[in-house]
């Protein structure tokens, strides 16, 4: 083990794209891995003969446009396709489609397909804003170099930007529940469930669960640029 700067346990896409910085800075890289391939959620299965899909194929736009630049991925084969609908299967046949900032089906009615495009474009806001944390150094301010009073002042720009209105609407909506910011946006049940879905993919919690509506914000800096606020089909 001392033949190597840093070892990394779990060849998930988490733990290869560390594996791949730390390489290209110029470290020797051992990468661990209980299965027989790497990938993680980003492999692909055989679920019958001939046919694959990726194990979580869904949570492919929050891959960071960044990562895909800095690794040069597209070399190495990856390929990204155009952003589907979202489809909300209901009973009666009438389903609910989410098509980039319009919704139709399931009887949605004029408020709602009004209120969803203002809370995309609030929510594209605070993604926005959170990329600037996301691809940032957490400042040290003990330390008061100029590197971290930069990412002060972005951040502060940044909130400023938002205006006073986005701002208090951000101060509030990280505080409570998705289950609540549903209800304080949408009338419909089943655009409600849809989106709150983002908030807790990947978690043990429900959307009434303590201080969850910041996981739809946090899902967000890759989807700025694939697709906001929509779950993958």
């Amino acid at each position: 083990m001392t033949d190597y700067d840093a070892v990394i346990i779990g060849a998930g896409h988490n733990g290869l794209i560390c594996a791949s910085y730390l390489a290209k800075a110029g470290k020797n890289v051992l990468v661990l891995d209980a299965r027989a391939e790497p990938g993680g959620c980003a492999s692909s299965r055989e679920f019958s003969p001939g046919f694959n899909v990726s194990d979580c194929a869904q949570w492919l736009s929050q891959l960071d446009r960044s990562i895909v630049k800095d690794l040069d991925l597209a070399s190495a084969g990856l390929n990204l396709g155009q952003p589907k609908a979202t489809i909300s299967l209901q009973p009666d046949g009438n389903h609910l489609i989410l098509d980039g900032d319009t919704i139709s089906g399931a009887g949605i009615d004029s408020a709602d397909q009004a209120a969803y495009r203002d809370f995309k474009s609030m929510v594209r806001s605070f993604a926005k804003l959170m990329t600037t944390l996301y691809r940032s150094r957490p400042p040290k301010l003990v330390e008061q170099n100029w590197t971290d009073r930069l990412t002060l002042m972005k951040l502060g720009l940044g909130l400023k930007l938002l205006g006073r209105e986005r701002l208090r609407d951000l101060m509030r909506v990280v505080m409570i529940n998705i289950y609540d910011v549903m209800n304080e946006h949408f009338s419909h049940a089943a655009l409600k469930s849809t989106l709150a879905l983002d908030a807790v993919t990947g978690t043990n919690m429900g959307p009434r669960s303590l201080i969850r509506s910041t996981a739809i914000c946090m899902l967000l800096p890759g989807n700025i640029w694939h697709r906001l606020v929509q779950l993958r089909s």
